[in-house]
């Protein structure tokens, strides 16, 4: 019986127009006032309950809603506000960033490769060069004698202190 009520309503002409007009302006300042409560129960009652009419109704508010915040702009810059500093943020970094890799480009790239190859330069010497590293070749034998030296003496004092326990220890108790 609702929905009969709603297709006959929705066909039918009004005959007095003037107060079409006059009655039309309060209707959009009612709609503005009701709550989406007060909608949805007339919306519901108007189509009887049905799934199929919730569902469009539904989509009619979200849409609405939708529509009502994108109009509003001074909502927007305000949520839009946090990201714009972020992103002002953001390009602050990369500039920096920018600026650390020219500067490591320009100056820190350039020293890096030609300590890189002082070094090989001064390896390269030191191959066709191994004396300057070696040293003397007249220091070898002295140091071979005086390790020969400190090994002979390092034997001598342990056979003199072996004995000499020895003959202290042992041969008085004797």
């Amino acid at each position: 019986m609702g929905l009969l009520k709603v297709t006959k309503d929705l066909f039918t002409v009004n005959e007095n127009p003037s107060t079409d007009t006059a009655t039309a302006e309060p209707a959009e300042t009612r709609r503005e006032e009701i709550t989406y409560q007060d909608y949805g129960y007339q919306q519901a009652s108007l189509l009887g309950g049905s799934i199929a009419g919730l569902r469009v109704c539904l989509q009619k508010i979200y849409y609405d809603f939708k529509e009502r915040i994108k109009n509003d702009k001074e909502r927007q810059d305000d949520l839009k506000k946090p990201m714009k500093v972020k992103l002002e943020e953001h390009k602050g970094d990369i500039d920096r960033w920018e600026n650390r890799i020219g500067k490591m480009k320009e100056e820190d790239l350039p020293a890096l490769l030609r300590k890189i190859d002082t070094l090989k330069e001064e390896k390269k010497h030191l191959r066709e060069n191994p004396h300057e590293i070696v040293g003397d070749l007249t220091g070898r034998p002295s140091f071979y004698i005086g390790c020969f030296i400190l090994a002979t003496l390092t034997i001598y004092l342990f056979v003199f202190y072996s004995s000499a326990s020895y003959s202290t220890f042992l041969r008085n108790s004797s």
